[in-house]
């Protein structure tokens, strides 16, 4: 199942390229991020994290001026209290959003997004489904290269054996956006 929802993911980028002109890519750094990982069994309590720092790189397609596919990969690391192993997860996401101009300098960005979570922790290995959605302002620096803000926030949930696990994330991120 996890492998065909990614072979649709990736289909999807792939056919968006026939109605799409315009193309976009972004690198964005994620200075913090907070995770609060749950689970189904009653005497285990919420993990929450300490600080987290990560990186995400996105590419998208415009369908029409304002709506774009998109198709991208994230990396995050969350420290654990009680000097716990760093939590890792890969994240490889596809989704749309929507570009709003408030002026020639500025637009807001909304996007969602689904994907699948690589969970690495204490080296074992696990998949989970995320949805991961996001609001970001956009600054034009020069010539088709903007400066982007804004703060995604996901959820995911796997189950492992018997277990049933649910992860929140907020990150916030700032990164370039260049349009070609």
């Amino acid at each position: 199942m996890k492998k065909l929802f990614l072979l649709i993911l990736l289909s999807a980028l792939f056919l968006s390229a026939v109605f799409a002109g315009d193309n976009a890519i972004s690198f964005s750094v994620r200075p913090y991020g907070l995770q609060i990982a749950t689970s189904s069994i009653d005497t285990q309590d919420p993990v929450v994290s300490t600080y987290g720092i990560g990186a995400e790189v996105v590419y998208s397609r415009y369908v029409t001026d304002s709506l774009f596919l998109e198709s991208g990969i994230s990396w995050d690391t969350f420290l654990l209290p009680d000097d716990r192993e760093a939590f890792n997860n890969i994240l490889f996401f596809g989704g749309l959003g929507y570009s709003l101009p408030l002026s020639d300098s500025w637009s807001l960005k909304a996007h969602a997004d689904a994907g699948a979570d690589l969970l690495v922790y204490m080296e074992k290995t696990s998949w989970s489904f995320t949805v991961l959605t996001g609001l970001d302002a956009a600054y034009l620096l020069k010539d088709n290269l903007y400066l982007d803000f804004g703060c995604d926030a996901s959820f995911g949930f796997n189950k492992k054996d018997s277990t049933n696990y649910v992860k929140y994330r907020v990150l916030p991120k700032v990164g370039l956006n260049f349009e070609f």
